[in-house]
């Protein structure tokens, strides 16, 4: 997505990390009620 040194690539990666963590429990629920 980011090439090159991006700054905030750290920020992006906790972002990102952040949201897949939301979805994968929002999953988790729905598939183990």
């Amino acid at each position: 997505m980011f090439d090159g040194d991006y700054g905030n690539s750290l920020i992006a990666d906790i972002i990102f990390g952040l949201y897949a963590i939301y979805i994968a429990s929002h999953w988790w629920n729905v598939i183990f009620r």
